[in-house]
């Protein structure tokens, strides 16, 4: 038995409780209250004084991300990503800023010859600037040369990628195939004309001698930024369910017993099993209670994907964009479509099952509600959790339907696209409303009582940075530190925020009687911090420093 110390440990409780000691007993807590109280309660316990002038919170949750294929990509990738990775004790990658530092990176890897394929990773059209074919055939013709989108919705290819990978074989008038004036593959695939094929780069996207690699960065990333739990949000698209439930199980390690939550991809496990929903059903319905285990969760739900990646402006919006560009529905597969979901879902909802939605634009999110109140008038339901992810854009058409309607919608956020702002401004595709009025509107979800907020990263879209998204989400500062131009306030409180990123994010998973704060029967992890992050004095400063340590069920993780 352990009692811990702190200048201010803050619980993120219903009753935001303020302790100074926390007793902590074979990995849960006992009893948080002042640490005079709880030394006299407990005497036989052992005084952890290291962090008497420290500030404690709840070990931070990451209720949205993609591990595994994120290990694939760190293990098998050159990073050209213009986001920053931090990976503790294996080091730092800048991020790569313009087309000149990205051909530079590519050039420098191609000299290896030794290398029978070259794969780079956060590739960004507005960063790096349009490439094609064309231009990656004139670096290296005798060999795969992919760049793998940041989004991980696209790939650009050289030619001789195309033909090794076999995406020649997509039909040319699959949304997302692009084509050269002549009508010749340009290389650049994205969306649905990418996503259902990514298995094609499996030779050397999912090269196993590289996976451990990949993980180990992708765990230390996630380990020096405070995260004590994380989910798969795209369970059976890297390597099929079994595969990657094999993976997750032994996914924590003895010095980071870090928690795994699992969440099924409905669209590729209803092309494994050939678009037949009652086999889909039955193989799902029957995972749920087979491989659980103290750190490992199969989340009984299913993640559908409406629209497509917000960074390429592949969504469904209420308005075309100013280039006429109107989006099209990800959901539209083998005769499944947007018209169908309710049916494709209603043997699950009448089972139980919640469902998450990858979801962008504000039409996308309006006909997302919509759905939920025709699952509910076809089959009432009280005890359910639907949660749209990432939610760039909404409107007021959006919220008032919500409330009108009663729904519960939970909001998972991903706030670190206050960075990506200015490139949208700048490209000056969407109509200016969509910019100032209706971006990531999360105090207009904070103050309605039928929305719940978290927050997430999505790994390997963006690293894994818990307290980096509270930051964006409570100043809306873009990546040069700059607010972005709103017409109506849309910061949140940084309580808020905190807890968007502890018990709320461990409520989206269902994991709150777990983790996510620190009361009597939880695990006792919990983060450390030198400063006050919590103090606004500092125009929220704090919200910027590293963590000092993380305790994970009582014992010290070593953060270097």
């Amino acid at each position: 038995m352990k009692i811990f110390k702190g200048k201010k440990i803050y619980l993120m409780d219903d009753a935001f409780t303020i302790a100074t000691g926390v007793v902590e007993d074979e990995g849960k807590i006992i009893e948080a209250g002042d640490f005079d109280d709880l030394i006299n309660k407990y005497p036989q316990a052992e005084k952890v004084m290291n962090y008497e002038n420290d500030y404690l919170y709840p070990g931070f949750v990451e209720p949205h991300s993609h591990p595994m294929l994120t290990s694939y990509i760190l293990g098998n990738c050159t990073l050209i990503d213009f986001k920053y990775w931090d990976f503790g004790k294996y080091g730092e990658v800048p991020g790569c800023l313009d087309r000149e530092d990205m051909m530079e990176r590519l050039k420098k890897e191609l000299v290896k010859k030794e290398k029978e394929a070259f794969l780079f990773f956060g590739y960004n059209q507005q960063r790096h600037g349009k490439i094609t074919a064309k231009e990656l055939d004139q670096l290296e013709d005798k060999k795969p040369l992919v760049l793998l989108y940041g989004t991980g919705h696209g790939a650009v290819m050289n030619t001789y990628a195309i033909k090794e990978f076999g995406f020649d074989h997509v039909a040319k008038d699959t949304f997302g195939c692009g084509l050269t004036d002549e009508g010749d593959y340009d290389g650049n695939f994205t969306e649905t004309a990418y996503m259902p094929y990514i298995s094609y780069l499996a030779p050397v996207l999912y090269n196993n001698d590289n996976l451990e690699r990949g993980k180990k960065l992708y765990l230390e990333n996630a380990k020096v930024n405070g995260v004590i739990a994380t989910a798969e949000y795209m369970g059976g698209g890297t390597s099929g369910i079994e595969k990657e439930i094999e993976f997750y199980k032994d996914f924590d390690q003895s010095d980071y017993p870090i928690h795994m939550s699992f969440l099924t991809n409905y669209q590729h496990v209803n092309n494994q099993f050939d678009n037949d929903n009652e086999k889909t059903f039955d193989y799902i319905n029957q995972m749920m209670d087979k491989y659980d285990t103290d750190n490992f969760k199969m989340m009984k739900a299913l993640k559908f994907f409406f629209d497509g990646a917000v960074i390429d402006h592949q969504i469904m919006l209420s308005e075309p964009l100013t280039n006429g560009t109107v989006g099209k529905w990800n959901y539209d597969f083998k005769g499944h479509n947007i018209d169908t979901f309710v049916d494709d879902f209603m043997p699950f909802w009448q089972n139980g099952y919640d469902f998450y939605i990858h979801s962008q634009g504000d039409l996308s999110q309006l006909t997302l509600a919509k759905k939920l109140k025709e699952l509910l008038d076809r089959a009432p339901r009280k005890d359910y959790k639907m949660s749209i992810q990432h939610f760039a854009f909404s409107n007021d058409e959006f919220f008032d339907f919500v409330r009108e309607n009663n729904l519960s919608v939970n909001i998972s956020a991903l706030a670190a696209y206050m960075d990506i702002w200015p490139m949208w401004e700048k490209a000056g595709l969407y109509p200016k409303h969509f910019l100032t009025q209706n971006f990531l509107r999360l105090k207009d979800v904070i103050d309605d009582s039928h929305f719940e907020l978290s927050i997430h990263s999505d790994a390997c879209n963006m690293p894994t940075r818990p307290l980096y998204g509270v930051y964006k989400a409570v100043t809306r500062r873009d990546d040069e530190d700059q607010e972005i131009s709103d017409s109506r306030v849309q910061t949140i409180d940084v309580v808020t925020g905190i807890r968007a990123i502890t018990i709320e994010a461990a409520k989206q998973n269902r994991n709150e009687e777990l983790f996510g704060s620190l009361e009597k029967g939880k695990r006792a992890s919990f983060t450390v911090f030198e400063k006050d992050l919590l103090d606004s004095t500092n125009h929220f400063e704090n919200l910027k420093q590293d963590v000092k340590q993380l305790i994970m069920e009582g014992k010290e993780i070593p953060l270097s």
